[in-house]
């Protein structure tokens, strides 16, 4: 169960990348909701922030928000964003960030896998208030032809590592790392979206971005998606997709266990 390449990560510094992130569909209600109760109203930090997904939906129910993301152009697609302003951009990689602490939160949405852990871990253990959280997130998104999508997916996908048993959480807990203290996984969320702006969301991974195929295979991945999708797809070219996300905290150690 090895931890993903890191250099797939660097495929999100591209503009058209940082673009395409924004179609995601929207992490639930309910995970927003627990992450400031986690944060207690305090000072939160988002680390791998993309455009701000989580970060911007923070501002205004917790005292401060402060994201750390490498991207530029993601950064830049973030602050255009409603509530992007009202965020504390910074452009620095995860390990070695320089945003002041204390903090009351460590967020990490949907990237902690692309981290050096030990080196992140040091840095929130220095920064985050004596007993307050790291939480991470990861979000999933569901239709009645995901299978076949899936498999369109495999045949165009750079991810030739790809391995889905992998889980952070559970890889940080066994590097004695953190101690898990709490999970959800919040009820499905329906959220309607076009076809086309499911397609886009696609091209914001680390293996469908579309400056890493081809013009051919762009065009021939983007045909072979909205075919599969069409039998799902109304007369207003609209999908209705099932998105939940889990949601896994704990506190940081100061030393792994195998270091202790």
């Amino acid at each position: 169960m090895p931890q993903p390449s890191a250099h797939r990560a660097d495929t999100f510094l591209l503009p058209g990348v940082a673009e395409a992130y924004r179609a995601r569909p929207p992490y639930p209600p309910e995970v927003i909701d627990r992450l400031i109760d986690l944060a207690g109203g305090g000072r939160v930090l988002d680390l791998g922030a993309g455009e701000g997904s989580i970060a911007r939906r923070l501002v205004g129910r917790v005292s401060s928000v402060v994201a750390v993301e490498r991207s530029a152009p993601m950064i830049e697609v973030g602050r255009a964003l409603p509530g992007g302003t009202d965020v504390t951009w910074h452009c620095e990689a995860a390990e070695t960030f320089t945003a002041p602490g204390p903090f009351d939160l460590a967020v990490v949405g949907e990237a902690m896998h692309w981290f050096d852990l030990p080196a992140v871990m040091i840095r929130l253990h220095d920064v985050l208030r004596e007993g307050r959280p790291l939480a991470l997130v990861d979000r999933s998104v569901r239709h009645a032809r995901m299978p076949e999508v899936v498999e369109v997916i495999k045949r165009f996908s750079r991810a030739i590592d790809y391995d889905p048993t992998y889980d952070v959480a559970d890889d940080l807990t066994d590097r004695g790392l953190w101690v898990r203290v709490g999970e959800v996984v919040p009820t499905v969320t329906l959220v309607r979206q076009s076809s086309q702006a499911y397609l886009e969301s696609l091209h914001s991974t680390s293996s469908l971005a579309r400056a890493l195929m081809t013009p051919e295979e762009n065009a021939a991945f983007d045909a072979a998606v909205l075919e599969t999708l069409r039998p799902i797809t109304d007369s207003d070219g609209m999908l209705t997709l099932d998105v939940t996300a889990r949601l896994v905290w704990g506190s940081v150690r100061s030393q792994s266990v195998e270091n202790a």
